[in-house]
């Protein structure tokens, strides 16, 4: 009786390690992407049957917890992405944003409104994506993956 006990906690043991080493967050997924320029704090839209499709306030202070900024302009993120080719970026930071929704009484903002803000449709230069969320949220070992040109290693390549 003791031995299956102990074989029962020995075995949990080892499962609440392995998923613990899992770092997707619920219905997303790692992504590693490189930009054409430090966008970091900018704001990324999806661009979906014609609309613009942004987090609201709450989900984005959600989802920037799970965001890294790399070295040469490259962002490790949990979150969900859509599509590759339909992501955009804006010139406004993520609190002008919400700063010109509460001055425009308006939230989400109108894509004529958003469009004058549109820096960049096609930010992608380098587009990653661990579809099994096994890579760590560790710094150091994603900019040495850059430094040594092994992100094809740990991520599907998708642009």
């Amino acid at each position: 009786m003791k031995s299956k006990i102990i074989k029962s906690l020995a075995l949990l043991a080892i499962s609440i390690m392995t998923f613990s080493c899992t770092k997707c967050i619920p219905g997303g997924e790692n992504v590693l992407y490189k930009t054409r320029g430090d966008y970091f704090d900018l704001v990324r839209i999806t661009v979906m049957d014609g609309k613009f499709i942004y987090p609201t306030l709450s989900q984005f202070e959600i989802n920037s917890r799970f965001m890294i900024q790399l070295q040469d302009n490259y962002v490790f993120s949990m979150g969900n992405f859509e599509n590759v080719n339909s992501d955009i970026f804006l010139s406004l930071t993520w609190l002008e944003l919400y700063k010109l929704e509460e001055e425009l009484n308006t939230a989400p903002l109108l894509m004529e409104v958003l469009e004058e803000f549109i820096l960049d449709t096609d930010p992608y230069l380098e587009f990653y994506r661990d579809d099994i969320c096994t890579v760590f949220r560790d710094t150091e070992r994603l900019n040495r993956m850059i430094r040594n040109g092994e992100l094809d290693k740990y991520f599907n390549r998708l642009k």
